[in-house]
């Protein structure tokens, strides 16, 4: 890129140019082109390039080096997804984020209980039941790794789900914690807890 000086200067030099040092200017200039971007010169560098990949990696059945990429993100949630009750919104409302970005996350759902409360099971009611429970279905259907596990549950129920695995709770609201709850959520890369007190 260049500055507005240097263009303008450039343009006033060609303009008071006399037409043999125009003509001269322009002769350079075609044989520049001619030299540095002429077709058949293109042309052998693409051959080239070509012949060196297929060299290098082989064809298509033949290939070498390589490495299959998925750029879908594989995401287990598990929370009480269905329960009427504070850690099931919580989760839901995990859900929905993740839904909202589809060309990154391959959600997969694995619903639990949440004490005594209440399942709601009208999963025909609207869209991200529906969807909720398709995420279920595939859950049971998956055999492999997870690269991500959302956990909304207790820091007690807290497991290695994933290779990078995020504990979100309420945690405590008492001036002391659980020393088991400590040990399961220094198991978690991160905890995303929901007040300050819970946090300290």
């Amino acid at each position: 890129r260049i500055n507005e000086e240097v263009f303008v200067a450039a343009l006033k030099k060609m303009y008071d140019m006399t037409p043999a040092e125009r003509t001269k200017l322009g002769k350079l200039g075609f044989e520049h082109v001619k030299k540095n971007y002429n077709f058949e010169d293109f042309n052998k560098r693409w051959v080239d390039t070509m012949l060196n990949i297929h060299e290098k990696h082989g064809s298509w059945e033949t290939r070498k080096n390589y490495e299959a990429w998925e750029f879908m993100i594989k995401v287990l949630l598990k929370g009480p997804i269905l329960s009427r009750s504070g850690y099931g919104e919580h989760t839901r409302f995990m859900y929905r984020g993740l839904a909202s970005r589809p060309d990154l996350f391959d959600i997969h759902v694995h619903p639990v209980n949440w004490g005594q409360s209440s399942w709601d099971l009208n999963l025909d009611a609207n869209k991200d039941q529906k969807e909720i429970q398709k995420c279920i279905e595939k859950t049971h259907q998956f055999k492999g790794q997870y690269d991500l596990s959302l956990q909304v549950l207790i820091p007690g129920e807290f497991q290695n789900l994933a290779t990078k695995n995020i504990g979100v709770t309420a945690a405590v609201e008492t001036t002391a914690c659980s020393a088991v709850w400590i040990n399961q959520a220094n198991q978690m890369d991160r905890v995303f807890v929901t007040s300050e007190h819970a946090k300290k």
